[in-house]
């Protein structure tokens, strides 16, 4: 497997560095709050304060740019 030429460390690596940004994003962050608060319940998002059409519009943005930018990457 490591001695394949085409076998790089990057990919990996950076898989786990995406997603060890999404995990602080979701839990230490006020848009990560605003986003597990949405998509559990926007009647609640609402009275807390939080935008709700607003933050699923974000996510949904979010969730689509992370494999496009993933592809992007890949095909240079």
């Amino acid at each position: 497997m490591f001695s394949d030429p085409n076998f790089s460390a990057l990919g990996p690596g950076l898989a786990l560095t995406v997603v060890g940004a999404v995990a602080v994003g979701m839990t230490r962050t006020s848009f990560g709050y605003d986003m597990v608060t949405s998509g559990y319940q926007a009647s609640a998002a609402t009275f807390s304060g939080v935008d709700p059409k607003r933050t699923i519009v974000a996510t949904m943005t979010l969730s689509g740019w992370s494999p496009a930018s993933s592809r992007r990457c890949s095909r240079s």
